[in-house]
C-alpha cells in the first residue's frame, strides 16, 4: 500500500484561519466566507500552480514568493477505505486520514485530496507540511520556511517509499 503523508492524531497543528476555499469553495455572495478570508486564499492559491516536473511527473511550484508559515493551499478531501485506496490509478494519490484519531468511523481511513493535493512530490526535507482539518473534511498545505519563485513545493511522505526518489 502507498499511502501518503501519515501525521500522527497526538501532534497538535497550528491554527489555521479558514479561507473561501476552506469554506467549501463557496463565496460571500452566496452565503460563505467573509471577502477578506476569500482575498487570502486567493492570493496563495495565485501563488502556486502545477507543471511537469523533469523526472518526477507533475508537481507543484511557487510563481510567487511565499513565506514561512503561510497557508499556500486549503482544500477539501473525499473520505475512502483503505481497500478503496489501493485501487489502481488512486494508490499513489491516497493520504492517511483519521486511522489513529479515536472515535474516527471505520471505512473512512483514507483520503483522495481535491485541489493541488495529490500533486505535491515527496522530498526530505521538505519545505511545506500538511495540516488536517477533519472536521472540515480539509487539508492545509503551509510553508515550513521561505520559498522562492520557481521552487518546487515539496511534502515529507512520511512513510516507506514504493519508488527511488529524485532530486
Amino acid at each position: 500500500m502507498r499511502m501518503r503523508a501519515h501525521i500522527p492524531a497526538t501532534e497538535k497543528p497550528p491554527v489555521v484561519l479558514a479561507s473561501g476555499l476552506g469554506q467549501k469553495g463557496i463565496d460571500a455572495d452566496r452565503g460563505g466566507a467573509s471577502p477578506t478570508a476569500a482575498s487570502e486564499e486567493e492570493l496563495s492559491l495565485r501563488k502556486i500552480a502545477y507543471q511537469s516536473i523533469p523526472g518526477k511527473g507533475r508537481g507543484v511550484i511557487a510563481t510567487d514568493a511565499i513565506a514561512g508559515g503561510e497557508t499556500v493551499e486549503r482544500s477539501p478531501v473525499l473520505a475512502i477505505s483503505m481497500e478503496t485506496s489501493q485501487a489502481s490509478g488512486l494508490s499513489d494519490y491516497a493520504f492517511a486520514w483519521g486511522e489513529d484519531v479515536p472515535g474516527f468511523a471505520p471505512g473512512r481511513e483514507c483520503a483522495i485530496g481535491l485541489g493541488y493535493l495529490g500533486l505535491y512530490n515527496h522530498a526530505r526535507p521538505s519545505n511545506v507540511r500538511l495540516l488536517r482539518h477533519y472536521d472540515e473534511h480539509e487539508m492545509s498545505v503551509v510553508a515550513l520556511r521561505d520559498i522562492a519563485v520557481g521552487e518546487e513545493l515539496t511534502i515529507d511522505y512520511d512513510i516507506p517509499l514504493w519508488f527511488e526518489p529524485k532530486g
